[in-house]
């Protein structure tokens, strides 16, 4: 019930964030000094659930509130915030930014929070904040190899494109579609 209702409070007050995203706020000349106001809020909601929770319950009941809690919010980012929306570096980089704000709440409850609660939302944003540059060839490359792909991730095409994402970009939790899909959000590469 407690993970129920924090989940759905920070979905509430992150309706302001993802307004802001989809209204091109985060096509930004420059990155904004701190966190970005409308994800202060939502933060603050999940803060005020699990700070209490880690100083009255026991290890394994906070750990497993955190890791459900954790891969809601991830859930709820990457839906509502990161599929579908537009933006440049500065602004992927923003995003970036808010998101280690995230990581430093769920901190406690595990060594590597990024990759135990948050890896499709890490993941994105590394392919999202790639300089246009780098971001530009990895598209280019994506639509040379998709084209001549069988869907095999046994054929040559399909074993490049898995090396591509996970020993190039680190990429673990989604494929090269999906990555293509990415390269296409950012407003700066062509």
């Amino acid at each position: 019930l407690i993970f129920r209702v924090t989940l759905g409070l920070f979905e509430t007050k992150l309706e302001q964030y993802v307004h802001f995203i989809r209204r091109g706020g985060l096509c930004l000349e420059d990155r904004l000094p701190g966190p970005t106001p409308e994800f202060s809020a939502g933060l603050e909601v999940l803060a005020s659930a699990l700070t209490p929770l880690r100083k009255r319950m026991v290890r394994p009941l906070t750990d497993r509130f955190a890791a459900t809690l954790g891969k809601g919010v991830c859930d709820v980012l990457v839906q509502n915030v990161l599929d579908g929306c537009r933006l440049d570096q500065n602004g992927a980089l923003q995003l970036e930014a808010d998101f280690k704000l995230l990581l430093s709440l769920f901190a406690p409850f595990a060594k590597r929070p990024e990759n135990r609660f948050f890896r499709p939302l890490k993941d994105r944003l590394r392919i999202l904040c790639a300089a246009s540059a780098s971001l530009s060839s990895l598209r280019k490359t994506l639509l040379r190899l998709i084209a001549s792909w069988d869907g095999s991730k046994d054929s040559p095409e399909g074993r490049q494109l898995t090396s591509i994402l996970e020993d190039g970009y680190e990429v673990v939790s989604f494929g090269a579609q999906d990555a293509l899909l990415l390269t296409s959000s950012r407003l700066d590469v062509k």
